[in-house]
């Protein structure tokens, strides 16, 4: 999957990626997640992540982690590199998941995002997901809740659109 203004290449994340992935989670998350994390998740067979690639320089720019279930995609993990943010690779990302539901006959991607993270907040708000109930305190955190947020795949195949200009 290509952008025109930033081309990029989404394959399935690999070992080699890590170090990589955990730089952007360090640098994207009060609370990161840890390469033991990656490992535990990655494991389960229905957990796949992917990666967005710089054509030009072969760095991994943002990833995924998502959960693929029988009707739905739980979106486990998203971030996109400071310096890559508001160029479509997040969108793109998104767009993979889209197209792998409509490819195994799902109907909606589930994402679970923090009450304080905003800009997660808009970014996924913008692209058509409804915030549809609060998870209270999915991380363990007594002061911190999350919003579920859905994104109902349409059945005729077309893609969302974003309003947001750069995301």
């Amino acid at each position: 999957m290509k952008s025109a203004t930033n081309p990029i290449h989404i394959r399935w994340l690999i070992r080699r990626d890590l170090d990589r992935v955990l730089q952007i989670e360090r640098a994207s998350f009060r609370n990161p997640w840890n390469i033991g994390d990656f490992y535990a998740i990655l494991k389960h067979r229905t957990v796949t992540g992917i990666v967005a690639e710089a054509e030009s320089s072969g760095l991994v720019v943002g990833y995924a982690v998502y959960d693929m279930r029988p009707d739905r995609i739980e979106l486990i993990n998203l971030a996109v590199a400071p310096d890559y943010r508001r160029r479509w690779i997040g969108t793109q990302l998104v767009w993979m998941l889209h197209d792998c539901c409509l490819r195994g006959r799902r109907n909606l991607i589930r994402a679970l995002v923090s009450e304080r993270n905003l800009g997660a907040q808009l970014f996924f708000r913008v692209r058509g997901f409804v915030a549809t109930s609060i998870e209270r305190e999915p991380y363990g955190e007594a002061d911190h809740d999350a919003y579920r947020m859905d994104y109902t795949v349409a059945a005729f195949g077309g893609r969302f659109t974003s309003t947001m200009k750069g995301s």
